[in-house]
């Protein structure tokens, strides 16, 4: 069925997105859409859709993603790229759509994964190669934030240049180191 799907994609497509989604009625799903890669640090904000660090869902990335894109949506809205959510007792989780990685006085930390964040891949793999703490991230942390990341397997490493109006150094090492990683890790 991949094979199928992908003889179907025009040759222009320069960079597509590959999506496979698994229903309840045990149908597979393929898409095979457009992806437009970051070519610019981003722009995030605080969002107040709450994630329930206590679902039972917590952790799973499911369908419908609908409250995860209506977070983008309202990011988007407001002027930004993204945004940071909390969970219920006001702690960082993650974007409405990747993991982050933030520099606070001077260490690199990721939520752990009793936030609600998703444990994904890029995180998995950053958390495997560098020294990063997992800890709870307090929203008042972010006040000390120096730099910040947006992780997914889309992604990598995304640098985020301003939270709301406030600028972030971007620090170019990690986001080099993570890719050289990559390339060494994964065999095309």
């Amino acid at each position: 069925e991949v094979a199928t799907v992908l003889a179907g994609t025009p040759e222009s497509l320069e960079f597509g997105r590959l999506r496979v989604s698994f229903h309840k009625s045990g149908e597979i799903e393929l898409t095979h859409e457009t992806y437009h890669p970051w070519t610019s640090p981003a722009r995030i904000t605080f969002l107040d859709r709450n994630i329930n660090e206590n679902s039972p869902l917590v952790g799973i990335k499911t369908l419908p993603f609908t409250e995860n894109i209506e977070c983008l949506r309202l990011a988007h809205e407001a002027g930004f790229d993204d945004g940071i959510r909390f969970n219920s007792q006001g702690n960082v989780a993650e974007s409405s759509v990747s993991n982050l990685l933030l520099k606070i006085d001077s260490r690199w930390v990721t939520p752990s994964l009793n936030s609600g964040c998703l444990p994904g891949v890029t995180r998995g793999l950053a958390l495997e190669w560098f020294d990063i703490e997992e800890r709870t991230v307090a929203r008042e942390d972010l006040e000390r934030a120096e730099s910040i990341y947006l992780l997914s397997s889309l992604k990598d490493l995304q640098p985020v240049s301003a939270l709301e109006e406030r600028s972030l150094e971007i620090d170019v090492d990690l986001g080099r180191e993570f890719l050289n990683h990559r390339l060494e890790y994964i065999d095309p």
